[in-house]
C-alpha cells in the first residue's frame, strides 16, 4: 500500500453504552497493544483447543479500549464483562474481535470469497486477455 491508505477499515468498539472508534491509520498501533498481551498466532491457537486464555484477552481489550479513547477501562473491568448472561457468546464475540482487528481488511474479504466459492457462491472471476503476439517460435 502507498501514500496514506491502510489495509484496514476503521474498528467500531461499543463500551458501556459508547462507541469508540479507532481510524484506519491508526489499527496497526492496537494491533501493537494486543501483542502486548496476545499474538495472532497464539490467539488462533487457543481458539482453536478451546483453551482461551480470558485473563490476556481481557487485557488486550482494554488496551485497545483505552487506546480507543475508554480512558478508564480495566482488563478487571473487561474480564468482568465477559461473565454476564451470555459468557460463552461474549467471549466468542471477544475473540472474533479481536481476530477481526489485526487481520488486514484485504485478506478478510479473500476468505471470504474463498467461503462462498466453497458453499458453491460463484466468487468474481478474473478476465485474462490474449496476448497481443504469441510469444512462441515455430520452427519450420
Amino acid at each position: 500500500m502507498s501514500g496514506g491508505s491502510s489495509p484496514f477499515d476503521a474498528i467500531h468498539l461499543r463500551w458501556q453504552g459508547k462507541t469508540h472508534t479507532i481510524a484506519p491509520d491508526r489499527v496497526m498501533g492496537a494491533i501493537q497493544r494486543i501483542e502486548d498481551h496476545l499474538t495472532l498466532a497464539e490467539l488462533q491457537a487457543d481458539a482453536a483447543r478451546g483453551t482461551l486464555r480470558l485473563g490476556k484477552m481481557s487485557a488486550a481489550f482494554a488496551s485497545v479500549l483505552r487506546y480507543a479513547g475508554a480512558e478508564e477501562v480495566t482488563a478487571s473491568d473487561v474480564y468482568a464483562g465477559m461473565f454476564g448472561e451470555d459468557a460463552k457468546q461474549n467471549v466468542v464475540a471477544a475473540v472474533a474481535l479481536l481476530l477481526g482487528m489485526m487481520i488486514p481488511t484485504n485478506v478478510k474479504l479473500g476468505v471470504t470469497a474463498a467461503r462462498e466459492t466453497a458453499a458453491g457462491k460463484e466468487a468474481p472471476r478474473r478476465v485474462r486477455r490474449a496476448a497481443a503476439k504469441s510469444s512462441k517460435r515455430r520452427s519450420n
